[in-house]
């Protein structure tokens, strides 16, 4: 009886693993790699600027051509000494004052918001005279002549700039003033055609 009850649990196991679904083996490519979840060992160094890099944003990248381009001027200090001692050794008369300044395109970052570039144009000269009388046109005249001769004794070709810049002249006795601004190309034209005194005055108006 013993031996018969084995026989047929044996045989039931039999038919059970006979029954079983076929495996089914999927191909190599199809197979995905279970993930390593193990930390990575590093020194206590590195450790602290893996850190630090997950906490600290990185900077954005200023891109090549991100510029929005402004008109601007620059002073030119050596310039402007050299300009100073020329008209000094002219010998006006007057008490005269002058900026020079460069003239050009600021380039701004538009993501920074920064200036990262400057393209000059042209060298301007600003020159203010006091004189007593501001209806003496003839008296005026004379002295935007040499103003202009001075300027133009420069070395105005070794300055920033790729073209001939403005004289502005602003002529005050503390109350009221009378102001030029010119191309010194004009001034230089005007002068070569012989004028000056009020005629020079009035064609550079």
């Amino acid at each position: 009886m013993r031996g018969g009850y084995l026989w047929l649990l044996a045989s039931v196991l039999l038919i059970l693993g006979a029954c079983r679904a076929p495996e089914f083996i999927l191909p190599d490519g199809f197979l995905t790699p279970t993930p390593n979840l193990a930390r990575p060992v590093f020194s206590e160094d590195e450790a602290a600027l893996q850190s630090e890099s997950a906490l600290t944003p990185t900077p954005q990248t200023e891109t090549a051509g991100a510029c929005a381009y402004t008109w601007t001027r620059q002073a030119l200090p050596e310039v402007t000494k050299e300009a100073k001692r020329a008209l000094e050794r002219a010998g006006l008369g007057v008490p005269v004052e002058v900026t020079a300044e460069t003239y050009g395109e600021n380039c701004i970052n538009t993501v920074t918001k920064s200036a990262t570039g400057f393209t000059v144009v042209e060298t301007d000269f600003r020159v203010v005279v006091t004189v007593e009388n501001l209806e003496d046109m003839e008296m005026l005249g004379g002295i935007l002549r040499r103003i202009i001769e001075t300027l133009l004794a420069l070395p105005l070709d070794t300055y920033p700039g790729t073209r001939m810049g403005y004289g502005g002249i602003r002529f005050t006795d503390g109350l009221a003033e009378l102001n030029l601004w010119f191309e010194l190309q004009a001034g230089k034209d005007a002068i070569e055609r012989g004028l000056q005194g009020a005629a020079l005055l009035f064609a550079l108006q």
